[in-house]
């Protein structure tokens, strides 16, 4: 049992959040176990089963390529003793007429870690990055009825589309959301909650 894991998490050290320029085999290792943790949920990540082999590797090459090419921005909450404990990609659109537009995909933080304010973090860090790359709109999908779609539309992302077939596992179809937010609102709506402190996710 780690230290983290007996001291309540409401007094614990808040996790350095920071963005990865490459990744490195701890990180990698780590990344995966974290997409597994989810895994017993509800697959929520788009993996109905956890990660290992060459369903790994490739995540972890997908990501790599992607920071080495300049086309993912990849947010890490990171713990001194357990390494990152959250994460998430940012992926702004390529197109010219959609600059102004970036996806966030596979955002997650271990289940030891939800309540302790990362995700809070995790969007102010957001909104930083998002001046520096002219990123004014963000999207996320997420399938419908699950934890994710609560947390996302709690610090407010609004539904812009729904995909009935979504996502399938052994054969059963599942319903997604499609939400948005602008990174002004989300501003806005982080200085009122830091303000007040009555949210924690």
């Amino acid at each position: 049992m780690t230290l983290s894991q007996v001291i309540p998490r409401a007094i614990r050290g808040a996790p350095r959040m920071h963005w990865l320029d490459r990744i490195d085999p701890p990180e990698a290792r780590r990344l995966v176990e974290l997409v597994n943790a989810t895994v017993p949920e509800e697959g929520i990540l788009g993996f109905p089963e956890a990660l290992a082999g060459r369903e790994a590797e490739a995540l972890v090459e997908e990501l790599s390529r992607g920071l080495a090419e300049g086309k993912l921005h990849v947010l890490a909450a990171s713990d001194p003793e357990e390494g990152i404990v959250g994460t998430l990609i940012l992926e702004p659109r390529s197109l010219p007429t959609q600059r102004h537009i970036a996806e966030i995909r596979r955002a997650v933080i271990h289940p030891s870690w939800r309540g302790s304010r990362i995700l809070i973090r995790a969007l102010a860090a957001i909104v930083a990055h998002c001046r520096t790359l002219g990123v004014e709109l963000l999207t996320i999908d997420v399938r419908a009825d699950t934890r994710s779609e609560r947390l996302w539309r709690k610090v407010g992302f609004e539904e812009y589309g729904r995909l009935e077939d979504y996502a399938r596992v052994e054969g059963v179809p599942y319903a997604g959301v499609f939400l948005q937010q602008t990174v002004a609102a989300i501003e806005q709506r982080l200085a009122t909650l830091t303000r007040t402190r009555r949210w924690n996710p």
